[in-house]
């Protein structure tokens, strides 16, 4: 498995855990789900920041890196502001409004971005060699946090 191959799969968990969010009507079970969705989001973020966004820099593609980081701080406050939500009891339907919101914007990221433009293009411009490097920052960083 590539490193590219790793993070689209990593995408598809960190969109399954959202659905599990947004399915759920019981607010007890909600707290559980979060933390598992908000661990996930951290994990994967803080990895692909340490491998493969400091990669596109150094690389040529400065701008897009950028891009990604500016994306991925978004989604980072409003992981933290439907944490918030749910320590103050905000009502079950404005979480799932701000988890959907969430949702729809982690995956154009992911998808969009990542997985349709910079990723490959990284990947295109890295040695073999390099991309086994890549890989294995990747998981390093992933099971770091």
């Amino acid at each position: 498995m590539n490193w590219l191959s790793l993070i689209k799969q990593d995408h598809k968990g960190i969109e399954q855990a959202f659905n599990k969010c947004l399915k759920c009507t019981d607010f007890g079970e909600l707290g559980p789900l979060l933390k598992e969705l908000s661990v996930l989001l951290a994990r994967h973020s803080k990895a692909e920041e340490a491998s493969v966004y400091t990669s596109l820099a150094q690389y040529g593609f400065k701008e897009g890196a950028n891009e990604l980081w500016e994306e991925q701080d978004h989604a980072g406050q409003v992981d933290s502001e439907i944490m918030r939500m749910y320590k103050d009891k905000d009502s079950l339907r404005s979480i799932h409004r701000t988890i959907q919101t969430l949702k729809n914007e982690v995956l154009v990221h992911a998808i969009s971005h990542e997985e349709k433009d910079y990723f490959p293009k990284l990947m295109e411009k890295l040695s073999p060699m390099e991309n086994e490097e890549l890989l294995k920052l990747y998981k390093e960083n992933y099971y770091a946090t």
